[in-house]
């Protein structure tokens, strides 16, 4: 199985985006060996998070613009890489400048 996605979520505020922003680092920090977690400078806030694992790889890139976090992530078991981490950091950009535009964190 392998997949890619992305998720846009709006939350009531800023404070509680950010709230979910702490939860998904310490979420990512909690799985240990294995995993990478960066933080970025893309929008307000962004993580990285990556696991090398052979059987299972998985990337991610999640970004915070005022009360939006948007996710760009991929899945495979064994497979070819669906998206690399530059791919979705440049997704991430791109989403956080049209919330930006949206008048979200600006």
């Amino acid at each position: 199985m392998s997949e890619k996605g992305e998720q846009v979520m709006k939350f009531a505020d800023v404070a509680a985006a950010r709230q979910v922003m702490a939860l998904i680092g310490k979420y990512a920090s909690d799985c240990g060996k294995g995993f990478s977690l960066k933080h970025l400078t893309i929008g307000n806030e962004t993580l990285s998070v990556s696991n090398g694992s052979a059987s299972q790889p998985q990337n991610a890139v999640v970004v915070r613009q005022g009360e939006g976090i948007a996710i760009y992530w991929d899945l495979r078991n064994a497979g070819a890489p669906l998206a690399t981490l530059a791919e979705h950091e440049r997704d991430a950009r791109t989403m956080a400048r049209r919330l930006c535009g949206l008048g979200h964190g600006c």
